[in-house]
């Protein structure tokens, strides 16, 4: 029995919340603010530099 072979079963044995991604629903990537105003500006950030 090696060194690694604890650590190998312990990390089996650790499970994932099973809630991890089940609220979340795909949905289109939105392009604006709830406001109205674009969530992304095509303009240069800091223009000459």
């Amino acid at each position: 029995m090696s060194a690694n072979s604890g650590l190998f079963h312990r990390v089996q044995a650790w499970q994932a919340p099973s809630c991890a991604y089940d609220q979340y629903v795909p949905a289109p990537v939105p392009t604006a603010l709830p406001d109205g105003r674009p969530l992304f500006r095509d303009e240069e950030p800091w223009p000459g530099i």
